[in-house]
């Protein structure tokens, strides 16, 4: 099931615009933020930090619940200077796991995006086979060719932020893709929040997305399913020595959801806190590279990671401090709570589709429902019926539910 969570066929949205910038106000601010994001700065030759990661898989249940099936925690020692190169050697490693038989290593060989800077953007997560197609890089909101892919709103004030004795007003940016092309492209959906003193980035919170032709014969399939994947992402920066906007925490999750299992979703989630970054600086000697960083992973030897005991953070605490409804107001419609009534053709239990036992022997069926949404919220109906083969009898049903808060209130 992970391994088709991570191929399925990202949603994306293009709404139509009439105009790329909300306003002239909006432009010229886009503007000067790609001018000052478009390059990394000129003193800003290298940096190291430490990084504490947790990669887990997860389920989400009916109800919202989420179930932790795995939890690694790593603790990394990172170099990344401005010619691409991003050094990630690990220095301690431990995990937990209820049943799942192989490390989540065997799809992710590193994490963490090294800056915010430049003209494409990395999911965040660097996938064991660089040639797949699923490893996304994604044309960069602020990059010069934006206005071929990007629509812009917003530009407010919507905080202040008090460091030391600056004040920093946060002006947040609403990114929507326009990714009508031919080839196949990566884009952004989401929000920017910049330091709109200097123009750089704070926060970007999103999901990624793409367009063009599907990859293969195994998406279309999953796509006729209704299996529905998504990649979101939440970088934050903090500004270090009163001049960069670095890394200090980032999240890159994965959620899919497959109708003919329910209405449960599995979850791949990498969260990271990045700190003790220090800074090398000097004039810089070699352009700045604009493809995905050169990521080289190192491993400490067995017995001095099992050693490592200089952990910041609880395993399992970085996983636990988010949820995968974090992102609701980013999500697919098929996911969102609001919104117009809704046909579902799947039900949360699978078994009212199809069973088998001694009684009726194979039962197969049917079992739409509709989840009123906006018009009723919280409000939903459904109905079964079906022939058990053995039994040669019909069977049948229907329910109507209606949640509120923490609170259900159902009959049947």
């Amino acid at each position: 099931m992970l391994s088709l969570l991570l191929v399925a066929q990202l949603a994306v949205a293009a709404p139509a615009a009439d105009s790329i910038y909300a306003t002239p106000a909006l432009r010229a601010m886009v503007a000067r933020a790609a001018q000052e994001n478009g390059d990394v700065p000129a003193l800003l030759q290298s940096y190291k930090s430490h990084i504490e990661t947790e990669m887990s898989l997860l389920i989400r249940d009916t109800l919202g619940r989420e179930q932790t099936a795995s939890v690694e925690q790593f603790a990394t020692a990172a170099e990344w200077n401005r010619g691409g190169r991003y050094d990630l050697h690990i220095v301690g490693y431990r995990a937990q796991t209820v049943g799942v038989p192989y490390s989540t290593l065997s799809i992710v060989r590193a994490w963490t995006v090294p800056s915010l800077y430049g003209e494409r953007l990395s999911l965040g997560a660097y996938f064991t086979n660089p040639t797949r197609r699923d490893t996304l890089v994604a044309v960069h909101p602020f990059a010069q060719d934006r206005e071929s892919f990007y629509r812009f709103s917003g530009g407010d004030t919507v905080a202040v932020l008090n460091v030391g004795t600056r004040r920093i007003p946060i002006a947040r940016i609403r990114v929507r893709p326009n990714l009508n092309v031919v080839e196949r492209v990566g884009g952004f959906d989401g929000e920017i929040d910049i330091d709109a003193t200097r123009f750089q980035i704070v926060r970007m919170r999103g999901r990624f997305v793409v367009a063009g032709p599907p990859p293969g014969k195994r998406s279309a399939i999953m796509r006729a399913l209704g299996v529905v994947g998504v990649a979101y992402a939440e970088f934050v920066n903090a500004e270090v020595d009163g001049k960069y906007w670095l890394p200090a925490f980032q999240r890159t999750e994965f959620q899919a959801s497959f109708p003919m299992f329910g209405q449960t979703r599995p979850v791949f989630r990498l969260v990271s806190t990045i700190d003790d970054i220090r800074v090398n600086e000097g004039l810089a000697t070699a352009g700045d590279s604009l493809l995905p960083p050169h990521v080289v992973v190192s491993w400490a030897p067995s017995d001095s990671l099992d050693a490592f005991r200089d952990w910041n953070r609880g395993i399992g605490s970085q996983t636990s401090s988010v949820h995968a409804d974090d992102f609701q107001d980013m999500a697919p419609d098929v996911w969102r709570p609001d919104g117009p009534p809704r046909l579902v053709l799947f039900p949360a239990n699978p078994a009212r589709l199809l069973r088998f036992n001694r009684v009726e022997g194979l039962y197969t069926g049917l079992a739409p429902g509709v989840d009123f949404r906006s018009a009723v919220p919280g409000l939903s109906a459904s109905a079964w019926a079906g022939w058990a083969w053995s039994e040669e009898t019909a069977r049948g049903g229907a329910a109507v539910s209606y949640r509120r808060a923490q609170d259900t209130y159902g009959a049947r």
